[in-house]
């Protein structure tokens, strides 16, 4: 009895084991499946045909829409309020990237995404400026700057399924762990973002973190220097009405063999042009007037700095200007409605940037009534001329650099109202 017992028992594993086997082989053949079907899916997500897909699902909704629309249920504004919305808000988000990147108006431009990321109820422009500001904090390619961009990230990719932005995010974040000696984390960032996507940049950023690039290394820049005899500096985006007296005083230079230089300072202002004014651009010649960029020093006899708003917000990648006297003509007085400036904050700017007191002209007596009548309050924070840049004749330019230009004996040059 023992013996069948057993045989039984014999039986009963053999049976289980081959029982074993058959689910083996369906539980491999089902990941087989599932892993086909996986690799499908992805093929499509990444393809046009679920972007055309998408989009038939919105037609089906814009549809449904206007029938509600027609039926008196909608209000037809709000078809187009939404995406309307979305493309402000991208493009607003290309007007800070220009002007902190190409302008270099970081203080404002990184406190106003600031002051969206933290008050706006619109979660697209939220989400747009937490973006914005991890990618400048992790560009910066420091441990503080990592930490930063780390905090703004979850918000940026919040509530989306872009994957172009889903993948910036991942490389933002695989570079910003990296920097904080998380190696292992950040590589396994990329390493599941690949396992959805595989694209070029995300190969590029795992090769970069396996050959060890990091932190940000100290570049030496050798500031070439240019001698000229006046500089212009101004928002030469304005139009040539506004820069018509600047346009004049550069002809009168050339006339009197002066070289001059122009210097592109910018006013905080979407709404102006990204390029400069043609009436500027065919005055320049790089010989008798030039345009000079960040990389240069520049030594001059006189500086003349044209709109005070130019001054109101400070910015960087700005030329290094050395300069015996400056000059601010104030076309419009402070407290003007669509030009308005501090006379504290502009001062204040110009002194970081030349290291030297200017004396301020009233650009006729009307602008000289208006500021001391309205503005005497911050009068205390500029010198302010006793001539205006224009009296009753006209134009008093040439007069002034009758007496400006004279030129002291060497030994005995006079720094005009130098900073102590």
């Amino acid at each position: 009895m023992a013996k069948a017992q057993t045989r039984s028992y014999a039986e009963e594993y053999e049976q289980l084991q081959r029982q074993l086997a058959e689910k083996e082989k369906e539980l491999a053949s089902s990941e087989n499946k599932l892993k086909q079907i996986k690799g499908s899916y992805y093929a499509m997500k990444n393809s046009n045909i679920l972007r055309l897909l998408h989009k038939a699902n919105k037609v089906k909704v814009l549809i449904k829409d206007v029938i509600q629309v027609l039926r008196g249920k909608k209000k037809a504004l709000t078809l187009f309020q939404r995406g309307t919305r979305l493309q402000t808000g991208t493009k607003q988000m290309e007007s800070y990237r220009y002007y902190l990147y190409e302008l270099g108006f970081t203080e404002r431009v990184l406190a106003d995404l600031e002051k969206i990321y933290t008050t706006t109820g619109d979660q697209h422009m939220k989400r747009l400026a937490a973006l914005e500001l991890s990618r400048w904090y992790a560009s910066k390619k420091t441990e503080p700057g990592a930490k930063r961009a780390l905090a703004y990230l979850p918000t940026a990719v919040k509530g989306t399924s872009d994957p172009d932005l889903l993948r910036q995010a991942a490389i933002l974040t695989a570079e910003s762990l990296h920097l904080l000696n998380h190696k292992q984390k950040s590589k396994q960032v990329l390493q599941k973002a690949l396992a959805f996507w595989d694209h070029p940049e995300l190969h590029k950023a795992l090769l970069s973190l396996e050959e060890g690039k990091g932190k940000q290394q100290p570049t030496l820049m050798i500031e070439a220097q240019v001698q000229v005899d006046i500089v212009f500096a101004t928002d030469f985006r304005l139009s040539e009405n506004e820069l018509a007296d600047t346009l004049e005083e550069i002809h009168i230079n050339k006339k009197r063999g002066l070289k001059t230089a122009l210097v592109q300072l910018a006013t905080y202002d979407f709404r102006l042009p990204a390029t400069i004014d043609p009436a500027i651009q065919k005055l320049i010649d790089g010989e008798v007037v030039e345009l000079l960029d960040s990389n240069k020093q520049i030594n001059c006899d006189l500086l003349i700095i044209k709109h005070p708003p130019v001054l109101e917000e400070k910015q960087e990648m700005l030329p290094r200007i050395v300069a015996r006297m400056v000059r601010v003509v104030m076309d419009t007085p402070p407290g003007d409605s669509h030009h308005g400036y501090s006379l504290r904050r502009c001062s204040r700017n110009l002194l970081e940037y030349v290291d030297k007191q200017a004396r301020w002209h009233p650009k006729n007596e009307q602008v000289r009534r208006m500021l001391t009548n309205e503005e005497n309050r911050e009068l205390k924070y500029i010198k302010l001329a006793s001539q205006n840049w224009h009296s009753s004749n006209g134009s008093n330019y040439e007069a002034f650099l009758d007496d400006w230009l004279v030129k002291p004996p060497r030994g005995d040059v006079k720094d005009d109202d130098r900073q102590s």
